[in-house]
């Protein structure tokens, strides 16, 4: 099974790293090497050309050294990433992002979420950026939170630039784009997405956040049932959703700042058509 940091699975970045880490720690790697195993292992020969874009990638994110002709994989980067797994493999903590995290998983909508609001709250998702939040989802999440996430949440709205672009205008899109507003959000309902994915950028951060279509089908469909806040049964249906093994989420990240402001700049174009 391939380490999957640069999705899809058998990217060539991918392939490259995946050969880079089955060599021993302290053996330096040529170009060549490089090759001959991808060769061999993937039945795949790219130019030596675009081996060495790669490993230059790699090297500006921190992953590999160089010295002279030949490469490794940088211990720092392993010591983190073995940490971040660690965490994530302790269900008592709730794993730690750091820029070097391309993609993680999660096996319930609740994990997730505590992922994305604890690193939202210690600031390292914002990874030194500005203090500016931006989503593009096809409904706002109806899940009901705590005190402490609710004070949270007030508290990062007024201290962020936040904008919350939704695709689905029904009842619960409304009202939750109501509430987000009344607490300082910036909100457009019914603005059309061509990814069936959300994507979100928290300052030098983009993640693009996977479900299942099972998920997206079921949500839709029940979103579109519900017509007034009366609705307990409802209410009560989405937030035992949180702990649903059915419902998986999965997070790639991007921390390239030109796809970013690209990205950016696009999202609040289009925002400016539908505010609410």
């Amino acid at each position: 099974m391939l380490i999957n940091m640069f999705p899809p699975e058998k990217s060539l970045k991918n392939l490259i790293l995946n050969i880079l880490l089955s060599f021993p720690d302290q053996e330096h790697i040529t170009v060549e090497k490089i090759r001959k195993q991808l060769k061999t292992n993937y039945s795949v020969s790219p130019s030596y050309q675009g081996i060495n874009k790669i490993l230059h990638f790699l090297k500006e994110q921190n992953i590999t050294t160089r010295t002279n002709s030949y490469w490794r994989i940088n211990q720092k980067w392993t010591n983190t990433i073995t940490n971040t797994l660690e965490q994530f493999n302790n269900k008592e903590e709730v794993p730690v992002y750091t820029k070097e995290l391309k993609s993680i998983s999660f096996n319930t909508i609740g994990k997730a979420f505590d992922f994305i609001i604890s690193n939202i709250e210690s600031g390292a998702l914002k990874n030194q950026g500005n203090n500016q939040f931006i989503t593009h989802v096809k409904n706002i999440a109806f899940i009901s939170l705590d005190k402490k996430q609710k004070d949270m949440l007030k508290k990062f709205t007024k201290k962020n630039e936040c904008h919350i672009l939704v695709e689905k205008n029904n009842f619960l899109n409304r009202l939750m784009g109501k509430y987000f507003k009344s607490i300082g959000a910036n909100v457009y309902i019914g603005i059309p997405r061509s990814t069936p994915y959300t994507i979100s950028i928290y300052g030098n951060t983009l993640y693009h956040t996977y479900s299942n279509l099972n998920f997206v089908t079921y949500i839709n469909k029940s979103y579109e049932k519900i017509k007034n806040i009366s609705n307990l049964k409802a209410i009560k249906m989405f937030t035992s959703m949180k702990d649903n093994p059915s419902f998986n989420i999965k997070f790639i990240f991007q921390t390239d700042k030109e796809i970013i402001e690209m990205t950016k700049d696009h999202l609040l174009k289009i925002a400016k058509r539908k505010k609410i």
